[in-house]
């Protein structure tokens, strides 16, 4: 296997699962097509990242979380989705979804937390999924409510938890 062969298949080796089967459960894609575009996206990732943005985000993903990391960017497109064959996908809403968030179904479900993020609109996106949160997007209060993890640096509910 190639250095970028082991690569891949390490960083497939991160999937997660549904929360109800466990912290180290792995995640079995649901039909032999999305094993194929998962290997397909994550090649496409590995082959356009430097060694150091791999190392990071390998770092991230065997952590899961615990530890600070710093963004891991590819270049972003016009439209802001990564294109593997036919397929067109949003990155950042993909890489959480694989390796963090499975049940994860729409974008709007997520918060950047880094100036990298998706939302920023930038020449760079940032698809270390640690640097996401996942939000409930709550009708009763009319709000957003994270479900996970740390509110955003400088957001009014970290600033109410000092």
């Amino acid at each position: 296997m190639s250095r970028s062969g082991s690569q891949i298949a390490c960083l497939l080796s991160f999937r997660v699962a549904d929360p109800a089967a466990g912290p180290d459960a792995v995640r079995p894609p649901s039909s032999p097509g999305d094993r194929q575009l998962e290997e397909k996206i994550v090649t496409h990732l590995v082959r356009s990242l430097y060694s150091s943005q791999y190392a990071e985000l390998h770092k991230a993903l065997a952590a899961r979380g615990a530890l600070p990391t710093k963004c891991v960017l590819i270049k972003r497109s016009q439209d802001g989705r990564m294109q593997v064959g036919s397929k067109k996908v949003h990155p950042h809403m993909f890489f959480c979804r694989l390796w963090r968030f499975p049940q994860l179904q729409h974008s709007n479900q997520l918060r950047g937390t880094c100036l990298l993020s998706f939302y920023a609109k930038k020449s760079h996106v940032c698809v270390n999924p640690y640097h996401y949160e996942k939000i409930s997007l709550t009708s009763n209060s009319g709000s957003d409510q994270l479900v996970s993890g740390t509110p955003p640096v400088g957001s009014e509910q970290q600033q109410q938890q000092q």
